[in-house]
């Protein structure tokens, strides 16, 4: 109990939705990327 006290819900929280942040970025920042790619692949 002494470890789970260490680490409370909150900072897994929190934790947890930076990584959701960071797998998965903004539509903008896709869409950025996207526009990129295609110009790559158009010759």
């Amino acid at each position: 109990k002494h470890k789970r006290d260490t680490y409370p819900a909150h900072t897994a929280n929190e934790v947890s939705e930076i990584s959701v942040t960071t797998v998965y970025p903004p539509e903008e920042e896709t869409g950025e990327m996207g526009q990129l790619v295609h110009r790559f692949t158009v010759p």
